[in-house]
């Protein structure tokens, strides 16, 4: 069972290794202990599994036949396996959480996400320091805290020398003036990714004019709907995570505001693109900022309002779905034409 970074208690399928799509899977999603009952998933049984969104592994059927004798059903714990705290079901819902804002395992995971690479993008932060911050009370309730270590203090834990700790000080420091819709997206607002992340940050500018938006300023945006308006609104009116943001800013972290000169004369200014497959020249999110810089739209949806499809190896439904609509699909070499040189 897996503690995440809002609480919630995911059930996760430990695997014998095994290639799928590219990579080597070790691990499967489950979802939720409601999904996992249907399921009748057990410990020792044999499974099919298939990667979601062409990315994450889930288990999607039990092979009963290959069944070993005297099996139990998994039971949902009781307790939060990390901190101890009584769990508890959400309302009408399905997601089983620890509601202790202080349990260490969801510490440790808001600092995993707040540190990766589609959100503050800090290298050398990784999660065996990550642990090591926790466990050794260096960090002990907030992500700002980071912002407030010293590399003797870094030099204390375990296998870390001068250049190592030099390192993480460095990546840390260059993390402060990273671009706004990172910090938006590092928050682990609900709902809220890295493309909604850039659509708040290029139609408000600031993450104070974010801020002081109403639900209703929310959900005037183009592709934020009521649900993700409300979740942010929520989430800068919660008295913890404000008070997270004035440790952030106060110790010197100052997001870059977009630049509002999207080009104009691109094939792509105005038009919605998805990205699906892998690419050989350009990461998911470097493609993703290649459109925003050519003046068009990212999305992860495929639909009747999307302009162009972007298809690289093993491209998977969205390839189905945008040809089953009629949308152009475009190859790489297509999209780097597209693209163009890039504005002067």
């Amino acid at each position: 069972v897996q503690v995440g970074k809002s609480g919630i208690l995911t059930p996760v399928a430990n695997l014998r290794p095994v290639r799928l799509a590219g990579t080597t899977v070790r691990r499967a999603s489950l979802h939720n202990f409601d999904e996992l009952s249907r399921l009748d998933v057990r410990c020792g049984d044999t499974v099919l599994i298939e990667k979601a969104g062409e990315i994450i592994p889930q288990v999607v059927e039990v092979d009963r036949g290959l069944r070993p004798a005297n099996t139990r059903p998994f039971r949902p714990p009781q307790q939060c396996p990390e901190c101890g705290h009584k769990v508890a079901k959400d309302e009408g819902g399905v997601y089983v959480r620890c509601p202790n804002p202080d349990c260490a395992a969801q510490l440790k995971e808001r600092l995993r996400y707040f540190a990766g690479r589609d959100q503050m993008d800090i290298p050398h932060l990784g999660p065996a320091l990550i642990d090591q911050l926790v466990e050794s009370g260096l960090v002990r309730t907030s992500v700002a805290e980071i912002y407030r270590l010293t590399q003797d203090e870094l030099l204390r834990l375990d296998r870390m020398a001068d250049r190592s700790a030099a390192n993480v000080m460095a990546a840390i420091q260059t993390s402060k003036t990273r671009p706004l819709w990172r910090l938006i997206a590092a928050l682990g607002i609900r709902h809220i990714g890295v493309q909604s992340a850039q659509v708040l940050a290029e139609h408000f500018g600031s993450l104070e004019a974010l801020m002081a938006a109403t639900v209703e300023d929310l959900s005037g945006v183009d592709q934020i709907g009521p649900t993700i308006a409300q979740s942010v609104h929520h989430f800068f009116h919660n008295p913890r995570n404000k008070n997270t943001i004035e440790r952030l800013l106060a110790d010197g972290v100052r997001p870059v505001a977009p630049q509002r000169s999207a080009r104009t004369d691109s094939p792509l200014s105005g038009k919605a693109v998805v990205v699906t497959g892998t690419l050989e020249g350009f990461t998911r999110q470097q493609a993703h900022e290649a459109v925003r810089l050519a003046g068009g739209r990212s999305s992860d949806t495929v639909s009747k309002k999307t302009h162009f499809v972007v298809a690289g190896r093993e491209p998977g439904s969205k390839l189905d779905k945008a040809r089953a609509l009629g949308i152009p699909v475009l190859d790489e070499r297509q999209f780097r034409q597209m693209l163009g040189p890039g504005p002067s």
